[in-house]
């Protein structure tokens, strides 16, 4: 009988051997030496470096050290990071913001999420922090990976600055340079890039045409999410066909490997044939979106408005009343109707009342209780003006005062922020944020087609109450006309 005592030996060897090998790789021959970028290691684990700890215990991938004003000093040397320079619509930035997240979790990076800009607001608005609207560490849990803010990265404290509203708290440190890749100029009549919001946090960006263009179709403007991803990995990071358009010091600068960074991703897809936001597959929205709920005190802020709206006290400890809320857009998309006649053009608020009485249908289809008129408010948002502007073509004479009259006469409620107060106790974004909140904390959702600040609100009144949306068409006369039929649970 043969003995096993030489082959045991041989093996606890070998393992030794191998454990004291891997052991002076880590902590001996490499301890001086950089190391390259990892992106294969799951983003809550930073390799090297300590790590700083956020006051709820999670670890956020940057030097566990005093914030400098370049971002370089703060960020793991050897760990990957993503940002982009949104600077659109409000909503549609929010959108982009998703799209930035989603492109994190394809390319193993930890994102850097910009300040949002006033568009639809005066510049006085200033800019305001990402963490401020959504709850970072909500959002953070729901897709597993950490999020940053630039302010997290970077000290912009900026004295002079400060004194301005419109560039409170950004634009200061000191500049650094840096190549960003830019979709932008790929675009058929483009010829810059579009992320002039890099300013803001003090970059002198050299931009770099990302080295494609669109799918096959030309009336499609929306860039593949997995091409862009590949520019973000080694492979797809080689030197770039095209040469950088140089930055403000003159100086070309190939895109960067550790800040992988963009100009302007809100025309992106997964799909050939665009926007897949409003697909019920869309992975941009169940894989980040739907994650990216309110702040906290955004959202008790807008429970108090409510109450206010609905005549109820407010207790901060009892759940948010059901109602539904009503999206009507007009002042913007009044512009686009062209030879329509705007009478014609948008959607009468009786549409918008056939499209309530849906709602309450397919929400008694679902199971919810008291749903009739008395019971279930109807909350209406709008930009449509209180009183009609003067020497203003687009609004005929007394038409604003016309469409808010029927909408006390339809017995629905709307948002008054002057009674409130908003801009003098919250600023101005304020009005804008607390709107979006009500539009999407409801248990029916009714807005307008073709509005992404509508559809993204539906999205939301479906995911996170279970409830019931529609959209009105408009853009010719009649355009919404349908006969009201018996709903079933599905077309929800």
């Amino acid at each position: 009988m043969l003995s096993s005592r030489p082959t045991l030996w041989a093996i606890l060897a070998v393992f030794f051997a191998s454990t004291l090998s891997t052991l002076w790789y880590i902590y001996g021959s490499n301890a001086a030496l950089p190391r390259p970028l990892d992106l294969t290691t799951p983003l809550w684990c930073p390799a090297i470096d300590k790590p700083s700890v956020t006051t709820e215990g999670s670890f956020l991938p940057v030097k566990d050290a005093p914030i400098t004003p370049r971002f370089r000093d703060t960020l793991l040397p050897d760990h990957g990071y993503i940002t982009a320079f949104p600077h659109a619509g409000w909503t549609n930035d929010v959108m982009g913001t998703a799209h930035l997240i989603l492109l994190a979790l394809l390319t193993r990076r930890t994102p850097i999420i910009p300040p949002y800009h006033p568009s639809h607001l005066p510049k006085a608005s200033g800019l305001i922090r990402f963490g401020e609207i959504f709850d970072v560490k909500k959002l953070s849990a729901g897709i597993n990976i950490p999020i940053l803010e630039w302010d997290d990265v970077k000290n912009m404290t900026d004295e002079e600055r400060n004194k301005d509203p419109r560039t409170r708290n950004y634009w200061g440190g000191e500049k650094e340079e840096v190549g960003c890749w830019a979709l932008w100029p790929t675009q058929g009549t483009a010829t810059r890039h579009r992320g002039v919001s890099a300013e803001s946090v003090n970059l002198d960006v050299s931009w770099t045409p990302v080295p494609f263009g669109h799918p096959v179709k030309p009336h499609i403007i929306d860039w593949n999410l997995h091409a862009l991803a590949e520019l973000g990995f080694p492979e797809g990071h080689k030197a770039p066909e095209l040469i950088p358009f140089p930055n403000s010091a003159g100086h070309q600068i190939d895109p960067d490997e550790q800040l992988f960074c963009l100009d302007f991703i809100y025309f992106v897809g997964l799909y050939e044939g665009g926007n897949e936001w409003w697909r019920e597959s869309g992975m941009i929205w169940h894989s980040v979106a739907r994650h990216m709920h309110w702040a906290p005190p955004l959202r008790s802020l807008a429970h108090e408005f409510l109450s206010s709206i609905l005549g109820i006290p407010y207790i901060s400890t009892d759940p948010i009343p059901p109602y539904i809320a009503i999206h009507v857009r007009r002042n913007d998309f009044k512009k686009i109707c062209h030879s329509v006649a705007q009478e014609e053009c948008m959607a009468p608020l009786s549409a918008y009342a056939k499209r309530v009485a849906e709602v309450r249908e397919g929400l008694r289809g679902k199971g919810f209780k008291n749903t009739s008129e008395e019971e279930l408010k109807v909350i209406v948002l709008s930009d449509e003006p209180r009183t009609t502007p003067p020497n203003d073509a687009s609004y005929p004479p007394g038409s604003s005062e016309k469409f808010w009259k029927e909408v006390d006469d339809l017995g629905w409620l709307w948002v008054d922020h002057d009674t409130w107060g908003t801009v003098e106790k919250y600023g101005m974004w304020y009005t804008v944020l607390l709107e979006a909140c009500i539009q999407s904390l409801g248990i029916g959702f009714v807005g307008t087609d073709k509005s992404t600040m509508s559809s993204i609100a539906m999205r939301r009144t479906q995911e996170w109450s279970g409830g019931v949306g529609l959209l009105v068409k408009w853009g010719t006369l009649n355009a919404d006309a349908h006969k009201i039929r018996s709903l079933m649970l599905e077309d929800f």
